[in-house]
């Protein structure tokens, strides 16, 4: 669920995600979808913000990696 970081020559022809576990890749899918169809929260604004930007489909994947990194937070800092 990481962006991809390939460059050649100073130039990077897409930001196109790694390859991720299809079972890890399902789960964050529909929390996404979940999470951008409510209201008053930190992820909606956020897909809000890149729907107009970028379109539906790489906004989703942005708010499942930002779904992902929080998740990361909690388990690693021991928090909720």
């Amino acid at each position: 669920m990481c962006p991809g970081n390939y460059e050649s020559a100073g130039k990077s022809p897409s930001g196109r995600a790694r390859p991720a576990d299809p079972w890890l890749n399902g789960l964050l899918g529909q929390a996404a979808i979940s999470a951008c169809r409510t209201k008053d929260t930190c992820l909606a604004a956020r897909y809000r913000r890149l729907v107009c930007r970028r379109g539906r489909r790489r906004a989703l994947v942005a708010l499942q990696h930002s779904i992902l990194v929080s998740i990361w937070h909690m388990f690693t800092r021991d928090k909720e």
